[in-house]
């Protein structure tokens, strides 16, 4: 049972995230420069500019835009329909892996009892 509530929007939008729907795409240094020395003197960053954060949290001096792949829903339903074959496909062949190695393992069991 959960004991907290899920952000679900945020969840989605790591996810988006990670299947690569929307991009965060680094600002150069001449860019972080700017908008660091726009936070400094108390400025807002631009519209669609996000600064990064590290594991505690913390705020840096590095930023980034988000890019949409802008995709339709069809053509992001076709490319998860793709990733999915794909897996797939992985795991065939680890089970093919796999098999054949417990059948040389039986047969070289059979060989052993044999000249026993």
């Amino acid at each position: 049972m959960a004991t907290k509530k899920v952000d679900m929007k945020s969840e989605l939008r790591r996810i988006r995230f990670k299947m690569k729907f929307i991009q965060d795409i680094e600002c150069t240094n001449e860019e972080n420069k700017k908008y660091a020395e726009i936070l400094k003197n108390g400025g807002q960053l631009p519209e669609g500019v996000f600064q990064y954060k590290d594991t505690d949290g913390e705020l840096l001096d590095l930023f980034y835009t988000v890019y949409d792949s802008e995709l339709t829903n069809e053509e992001k339903l076709e490319y998860i329909e793709t990733k999915k074959l794909c897996c797939i496909e992985t795991i065939k062949k680890c089970v093919v892996f796999f098999t054949a190695i417990a059948a040389i393992s039986i047969l070289f069991d059979i060989i052993v009892l044999l000249f026993r």
